[in-house]
C-alpha cells in the first residue's frame, strides 16, 4: 500500500512516472545517453537508488551545477534548486561522520573539503569544484569511497592551473590510452565437463546451487550457472579476453554480463562483472572438493541475487 502512495505521489507531483520525468528533462536534454533503473517488485520506481547512468551522464550533471543549473546555454535545473541542493543541513553537519563525509549532506549532494559531490554506492561521483571550474564523473568499486577522493585531492588538484610538462603529458596520454580491467587467464583446461555445487560459504543465494564448465575447441569456456527458478544460466567466459553474455531475469529485462577467467592449479577462477552495474561475481571452482564459491566482491545495495540488480531501460 505504501509503494502505491509513493507510486500515485510520483505521477501527482509531476504527470509522469519518475523514470519518464528525469529522461525528458534532465537526460536527453545532456545527451541522450542510455539508462536504466531499479524498480520494486510491484513495477514501481525506486526513486531513491538502483539507477543506472553512463559516467558520460554523471559528467553532464556535475558540469549543469557547475554552472549553476544550466547545460549549453539552458537553465535545466532552476538556479535556485542548484544552490539549495548543495548546501547541508544542520542536522548532517552534527552527525558523526569522518574524512570528506564530515561536511554534511543537502539535497541528494554531499558537502566535502573541496566542492562538494553527488556520490553513488561504492564508488560513483559527480564532483563540483567551482574555484577550479572543474567537473569530475567517476565510476569504480571501492570499499573504502574516500580512497578515490584522496587521491584525487592529492593529485589532480595541484595540476591545475599549473605549467604543464610535455614530456610528462605524453607519459599519460599513453598510460589513459592502456588503461583496462585486465581479463583473466589460465592454463590447460582438464578435459571434459567439470561439475560443482555451491559450496555452503558462498555470497550468492542457494537458488544458485550448481555448475558445469568446459572449453571449447576455441579456447573460451562455457560456464552453466543452474538456477532454481530461472533454470541454467548461460555465461561465455574469455581466456585473456573479455567476453559477453546475458542471463533472464525474473522481472522482465536481463542482465548483461562480461566475463574472464581460466584453469590455474588444479582450479577454475572468473569474475563475472555486470557491466550495467559496478558490480562483481568472483568465481572460483574446486574439482577436488566438487564445490564453488560464488562470491561477491562487493555485495550490492540490492542484496546478493545478482539478478535483484537487473535495470529497467528508459
Amino acid at each position: 500500500e505504501n509503494e502505491k502512495v509513493f507510486a500515485r505521489g510520483q505521477v501527482a507531483a509531476t504527470g509522469e512516472p519518475l523514470t519518464t520525468h528525469v529522461r525528458r528533462l534532465v537526460l536527453d536534454p545532456l545527451g541522450g545517453e542510455p539508462a536504466r533503473a531499479q524498480r520494486t517488485p510491484q513495477g514501481r520506481d525506486l526513486g531513491f537508488s538502483g539507477m543506472h547512468l553512463t559516467t558520460a551522464s554523471v559528467l553532464a550533471l556535475a558540469q549543469t551545477w557547475l554552472y549553476g543549473g544550466r547545460w549549453q546555454q539552458r537553465q535545466l535545473v532552476p538556479e535556485a534548486f542548484a544552490t539549495q541542493a548543495v548546501r547541508p543541513t544542520p542536522a548532517s553537519l552534527r552527525a558523526d561522520e569522518e574524512g570528506d563525509w564530515a561536511y554534511g549532506y543537502g539535497c541528494s549532494f554531499w558537502g566535502a573539503s573541496r566542492g562538494y559531490r553527488g556520490a553513488g554506492a561504492v564508488g560513483q561521483y559527480a564532483i563540483v569544484l567551482p574555484k577550479h571550474d572543474v567537473a569530475v564523473a567517476m565510476t569504480s568499486e571501492v570499499e573504502n569511497m574516500q580512497t578515490n577522493l584522496d587521491a584525487l585531492w592529492t593529485h589532480l588538484l595541484p595540476a591545475i592551473d599549473t605549467p604543464g610538462d610535455h614530456e610528462a603529458d605524453e607519459a599519460l596520454g599513453r598510460r589513459l590510452a592502456e588503461l583496462q580491467h585486465r581479463p583473466l587467464s589460465g592454463g590447460a583446461p582438464p578435459s571434459g565437463e567439470v561439475t560443482a555445487t555451491r559450496h555452503p560459504d558462498s555470497q550468492l543465494p542457494a537458488a544458485f546451487a550448481s555448475i558445469s564448465v568446459q572449453t571449447t575447441p576455441g579456447g573460451h569456456h562455457v560456464l552453466g550457472l543452474q538456477h532454481a527458478t530461472q533454470g541454467n544460466l548461460i555465461t561465455v567466459i574469455g581466456d585473456g579476453e573479455w567476453l559477453e553474455s546475458t542471463w533472464p531475469s525474473p522481472w522482465g529485462p536481463q542482465l548483461a554480463l562480461a566475463a574472464s577467467g581460466g584453469w590455474r592449479d588444479d582450479t577454475f577462477t572468473a569474475e563475472l562483472r555486470l557491466v550495467e552495474t559496478p558490480h562483481t561475481i568472483d568465481l572460483c571452482v574446486d574439482p577436488a572438493e566438487g564445490t564453488v564459491r560464488l562470491d561477491w566482491r562487493l555485495v550490492p545495495l540490492s542484496g546478493p541475487d545478482p539478478l535483484n540488480s537487473v535495470g529497467f531501460p528508459f
